[in-house]
């Protein structure tokens, strides 16, 4: 799986809340891609792929992805 495939699937899913200047829970996708957390940027690359592997994040109100894309952004 590209990188730019999980980027679109991650703008698909997550950005209402963590993109296009949206930082909630203090995370925005596009600092974390830019490196923006400093020394924290892999511990909060691990959290996303706890959260998206524990099928905590996206929340259930949000438009879901599909198991097999679930899948696929952890095996990523």
């Amino acid at each position: 799986l590209e990188a730019s495939v999980v980027a679109g699937k991650l703008e698909q899913h997550c950005y209402d809340c963590h993109g296009n200047g949206s930082e909630e829970g203090g995370l925005n996708f596009e600092k974390l891609a830019a490196g923006d957390y400093g020394s924290q940027t892999m511990n909060r690359w691990e959290a996303v792929w706890k959260n998206i592997r524990a099928e905590t994040m996206p929340p259930a109100e949000s438009e879901m992805p599909s198991a097999g894309e679930r899948k696929e952004w952890i095996d990523w």
